[in-house]
């Protein structure tokens, strides 16, 4: 028997997924992984992030292949609206996770999605199923970036997605600064919201091109604090210590948390 959540109240369209869209009427939405659960079933379709992104997943499809994958609930985290080099290339991106979880893996950005009813605007807790998207570990980027070996920057590609109904993200997976300076550990929470705690960071560095980097370890490809997703002005820039930091895992040769506002952000 299929389980379901109610949700009560909404007002925006749900048609695409068959309910009622009139203020205050009952809406059953059935729960992701009510049917066969891809991470512990290889018959199971990968309907999760987690069961396609997770190398050890049985049900994972072979990225090499750009395989057409389909996400019963995935919840949006972020939405890069912020773009840093000011040149309308450092804007769009769309992060979300399997809805309540914060294990690794279980979170991706979406490149170029069409999110329905395009009326609306998405935000935070935003549940959308997304069907038709092409998962993608990108080692290069066009042909002029080419990331070191053996790592890569996930992405679901070209999504369709419907609009469910509205949540909240997940809690943000508790890491340390050096789990994601380890690759093999640190890319399992791309595209995840993280909170790190009793964060330093000595110095920020200036790119020239808007980009704002602050280093929380040492080494060339230490993680770092980034301004993907808000602006690191000098009110920022002005502490080297934080009690906590709280954001989106990003990559672009190294692994960075990306704060969404100023409420993640604790001195």
């Amino acid at each position: 028997m299929r389980t379901a959540v109610l949700v009560t109240g909404l007002s925006l369209s749900l048609a695409a997924c068959g309910a009622s869209t009139r203020p205050g009427d009952a809406i059953v939405i059935p729960e992701p992984g009510s049917g066969p659960d891809c991470r512990t079933d290889a018959n199971a379709a990968p309907n999760r992030i987690v069961c396609q992104r997770n190398p050890q997943s049985p049900t994972r499809r072979d990225p090499a292949t750009a395989p057409i994958i389909d996400i019963d609930r995935a919840v949006v985290v972020a939405i890069d609206n912020f773009d840093e080099t000011r040149d309308g290339k450092g804007r769009g991106a769309v992060y979300v996770q399997d809805v309540s979880s914060n294990a690794p893996y279980s979170g991706v950005s979406l490149y170029r999605p069409t999110l329905m009813p395009a009326s609306a605007t998405p935000a935070p807790g935003d549940v959308f199923a997304l069907t038709g998207g092409k998962y993608q570990e990108n080692t290069t980027i066009g042909t002029t970036v080419v990331f070191p070996a053996g790592q890569y920057l996930p992405q679901l590609s070209y999504a369709a997605g419907a609009f469910a109904f509205e949540y909240v993200p997940p809690p943000p997976a508790e890491i340390t600064p050096a789990m994601l300076a380890d690759w093999d550990t640190g890319k399992g929470y791309i595209g995840m919201l993280v909170k790190l705690t009793n964060v330093s960071i000595p110095s920020w560095k200036d790119d020239g091109k808007g980009r704002i980097t602050g280093a929380m370890a040492t080494g060339t490809n230490a993680p770092a604090m980034s301004n993907e997703l808000m602006d690191l002005g000098q009110s920022v820039q002005a502490h080297s210590t934080f009690r906590s930091v709280t954001g989106v895992v990003t990559y672009f040769f190294s692994l960075k948390v990306a704060p969404r506002s100023s409420a993640d952000l604790a001195y």
